[in-house]
């Protein structure tokens, strides 16, 4: 559960970077992403939210399966935050979890709960699922064909979202950007898939682990990238290595990025923080959002 003095601390730090919060030339959405307060939001998600929007944050992007979709709806909206999107894996990966390919209808009605416009798939399509430990070593193997399969599948349930009335996003991980560029399971996913029907959530981080400047991606693709992941990574990490750190602490030029974004016009920017933490989540999503702040990008 969110202690009282967590809500306290967030308005408390939020209070302290306010004057360079209100010079800030406002952003359309700036939110997080609730996967760093799993647990947290699992044992008490109304006191979650409100923890979230505490800390200087007006939007956050869900996952399908946390809590009931009323009671995400209702604990969303009385912390006043609005939801862009909701991520579910696009094939079986967690035991009870819901996924694109099994539970479409309950998605889009999760969707249609929370106000999201988007539905995201977090994972490449898998035939039979994937367990989340062999989850790495099934992209590593990936392949030109399994790439052109999650393309079509792309295609194929986009129209279905399309019908109700949503947008289909992905989001990538690191394998999407090996090979040259141009020539990527990334550039390929753009051009197999309908341009106005799935649409792509560029997660920084992990494009930057592998060896490619988002910056480059978002300019490249603008017309196909409604979100970003904003995610620092430890300056002290090894390579390859992901592990993020409050925005402004580590080695990714974020406010580049965030210009990239700008550029490119997306729906949402989200902060995304992964474990291990040094600190409580909730201390770095408040160091972000005062960076943000701060320099006057968000």
């Amino acid at each position: 559960m969110i202690a009282r003095r967590a809500l306290l601390g967030g308005g408390l730090a939020l209070a302290a970077c306010g004057p360079a919060l209100a010079r800030a030339r406002p952003m359309p959405a700036i939110g997080i992403q609730v996967f760093p307060f799993l647990a947290e939001a699992q044992a008490d998600f109304g006191g979650t939210m409100r923890a979230i929007a505490a800390a200087g944050y007006t939007h956050v992007e869900l996952l399908a399966g946390l809590a009931p979709p009323a009671k995400m709806a209702a604990g969303t909206r009385d912390a006043g935050l609005k939801v862009p999107s909701v991520h579910a894996s696009a094939s079986r990966l967690y035991p009870g979890a819901p996924s694109v390919a099994d539970d479409l209808d309950l998605l889009i009605a999760t969707c249609r709960a929370v106000g999201a416009g988007t539905l995201i798939c977090s994972t490449p399509f898998v035939a039979g699922g994937v367990s989340p430990d062999r989850f790495a070593a099934t992209l590593d193997a990936f392949g030109p064909a399994d790439w052109a399969a999650h393309g079509a599948f792309l295609n194929r349930t986009s129209e279905k979202v399309r019908r109700a009335g949503l947008r289909l996003g992905y989001h990538n991980h690191g394998q999407e950007f090996r090979g040259a560029a141009g020539e990527t399971p990334f550039d390929r996913l753009i051009a197999l898939t309908a341009r106005h029907d799935v649409r792509f959530e560029l997660d920084c981080g992990w494009a930057i682990l592998a060896g490619v400047d988002p910056v480059a991606v978002i300019d490249r693709h603008a017309r196909r990238i409604d979100f970003l992941h904003l995610k620092d990574l430890a300056k002290d990490a090894a390579p390859g290595v992901n592990r993020t750190t409050a925005l402004g602490d580590g080695r990714v030029d974020i406010p580049a990025i965030v210009a990239a974004g700008r550029r490119a016009r997306v729906r949402a920017m989200l902060v995304e923080l992964e474990p291990p933490f040094a600190e409580p989540p909730l201390v770095f999503a408040r160091r972000s959002r005062c960076f943000l702040a701060r320099s006057a990008v968000a």
